[in-house]
This record gives C-alpha cells, structure tokens and sequence, in this order.
C-alpha cells in the first residue's frame, strides 16, 4: 500500500463499490480516473527515488525528485484543490470534470518531467555510493533488437 497515493487508493475503494452495485462507469470519467493513477504512480516513483537516495547520501537526487513530485502535485491541486489528501473521486464517476487548461498543462508537464528524469539519473549516476548499491538492480529499458535465429 502507497500512503500518499490517495488517488489510487480512492479508486480501488469505488470500483470496488461500483462492481459490487453494478453501477457503470461513464467512459470519460474511466480515462481520468487511469490518468490520475498514472500521475499518482510517477508522484509516488518520484517520492521512493528521492527519499532512496537522500538515505545514502545523495541530496542533489532529493531535490530534483521533489522538484518533479511538486509539478505533479500542481496538477492535482488544480483539479480538486488538494495536493496530498486529495478527494477526487467519486462512487460512479468523478465529482467534477478537469479543469479547462488541465489538457495543455498535463502533456507539457510530463515533457518537463521525461527530460528532468534523465538530470536526475545523471545526478544518481554521479554519486558513487548510489552506484554500488543500484549494482546488480538496474534494468536496462532500451528497446532491444530480436535476433533472427533460422
């Protein structure tokens, strides 16, 4: 469980309730129920690395993750006024519709976001200690080519 993820958390609670009740789910309020999980998801990504890395010692990781949560954070509040505790949802859809500049501040922020994660994963690559202890972790997400084997 993620305990400051409260949009993920508010959504299992209603589509819980919404499944129990057979109440359907208008398909707009769906696609901004899943948009908000994704922002939470990268918020909460942001959180973990951040508070990681101040652990061993790498304070300029810190302050660029949060930097990133904040913008995220932003989004949030400017669509249901909060920006931790957030009650955005509701049982059978969402109490209100996002906000009119909402749909042009959401793709420029996770633009923002795709070119500050590489900052932060020069500044994580920058810090020794980091290093050692990402050993052996680290994922490789580059598309791979399929080799053609006979």
């Amino acid at each position: 469980m993620d305990y400051v993820a409260a949009a993920t958390s508010n959504v299992g609670y209603c589509e819980t309730v919404e499944k129990l009740m057979a109440i359907e789910v208008p398909r707009r309020a769906r696609y901004v129920r899943t948009i908000l999980c994704e922002l939470q998801r990268i918020a909460s990504h942001c959180l973990w690395v951040g508070t990681h890395a101040m652990d061993i010692g790498a304070m300029t990781v810190f302050l660029y993750a949060f930097r990133e949560r904040e913008l995220i954070l932003d989004l949030f509040e400017e669509f249901c006024g909060a920006r931790l505790t957030y009650n955005s949802m509701r049982i059978g859809g969402l109490p209100l519709d996002i906000p009119a500049g909402l749909g042009q501040e959401g793709p420029r922020v996770l633009q923002h976001h795709g070119r500050e994660g590489r900052r932060v994963r020069r500044a994580a690559d920058a810090q020794p200690h980091l290093a050692r202890a990402d050993q052996g972790h680290r994922r490789d997400l580059r598309p791979r080519r399929r080799s053609r084997s006979g």
